[in-house]
């Protein structure tokens, strides 16, 4: 195993010695090239807007590594969204937490006085965006978001470590990104918009659910919660109707579409679809079936142009060029 050791400034310097350790080559001091005796892939690194920079990293290894990140001298948060094929794993001090979308915890935030270690394992797609941001800038905001009941202190300055599943507007993002190729002249700009937008989206997040609880009864938040999650257990299947969900969260039809949007920004409806899309994409890659038509049936959809033209409004590409056939 490759041990590699490493540091976060919000300039490209860390980035530079990171390749020397590694023996690759840094092109416009921006995108570091894997040598071929590692794996293959790239990062990209890239100031945003003073005080926040991102990194891509999209990399397959051909020898496992580990990449410890030290303990830094700058007052830094560290934003990871994960979407690599399989879960890897993040050591913090003595605990080791799991991270990825197939573990449903893709989101992770650190800071960068805690030294942590990634470990990542051979011939499979690791591919993550980590959003380096000023103390300074950002923890005003984390104070603001402690002060809301739901929270609780979940973004105290002193939590080694913070995760949760990554929300599906995020993932919208993220997908967004991933789908296209780094060496699009317009790239650049694209990441520095999506990076922006993930962190207004995070402040939304972790603000709007907060802000509800202060106006409506725990009973009905509950309720209303467990009504969303009988969506996302149930994507297979057809979209229930309000009716039902609202019957389910015991409460009027008029009055579960007010809280949905309220609390999730959109309509029940649109919710279902996004979620399904998500799903749709990891059934879709999965390996699993012998045409896309059996991905549709699983899906519940009768018509297979219909499916697609939905499955390229969320995820920005046809369901052929994310296919993989069952072997």
């Amino acid at each position: 195993m490759k041990e590699i050791n490493h540091y976060y400034t919000l300039t490209s310097e860390w980035h530079n010695a990171l390749a020397k350790q590694l023996g690759a080559t840094v092109k416009n001091n921006k995108l570091l090239c894997l040598p071929e005796s590692i794996g293959k892939g790239h990062s990209l690194f890239l100031e945003v807007v003073p005080g926040l920079s991102a990194l891509l990293l999209d990399i397959e290894l051909s020898v496992p590594l580990k990449i410890t990140r030290l303990e830094g001298e700058n007052d830094l948060r560290i934003f990871h969204f994960d979407l690599s094929d399989e879960v890897n794993s993040i050591q913090v001090e003595d605990s080791i937490y799991p991270i990825g979308y197939t573990a449903n915890l893709g989101f992770a935030m650190t800071s960068n006085d805690v030294e942590n270690t990634h470990k990542y394992d051979t011939n499979k797609r690791i591919y993550s965006l980590r959003l380096i941001v000023d103390r300074e800038l950002f923890d005003p905001i984390l104070e603001d978001l402690n002060k809301y009941e739901n929270n609780k202190d979940t973004f105290n300055q002193k939590a080694l470590y913070f995760s949760d599943y990554i929300d599906s507007n995020s993932k919208i993002l993220l997908y967004s990104i991933k789908n296209k190729s780094i060496l699009d002249n317009a790239f650049d700009f694209h990441l520095k918009g999506i990076s922006l937008s993930l962190l207004a989206n995070f402040v939304n997040r972790y603000a709007k659910s907060t802000t509800v609880s202060r106006y409506i009864k725990e009973s009905d938040l509950e309720r209303f919660r467990n009504s969303t999650q009988y969506l996302r257990d149930n994507l297979k299947d057809k979209f229930p109707g309000v009716p039902y969900l609202a019957k389910k969260a015991e409460m009027s039809a008029s009055k579960y579409k007010s809280l949905f949007q309220k609390i999730e920004k959109t309509t029940p409806y649109i919710y279902f679809v996004r979620n399904k899309m998500l799903l749709a994409r990891k059934l879709i890659k999965s390996g699993s079936y012998l045409s896309i038509k059996e991905v549709v049936c699983e899906l519940n959809y009768k018509r297979k142009d219909y499916f697609s033209v939905r499955y390229y409004e969320y995820t920005g590409r046809k369901p052929s060029a994310d296919f993989v056939k069952k072997k």
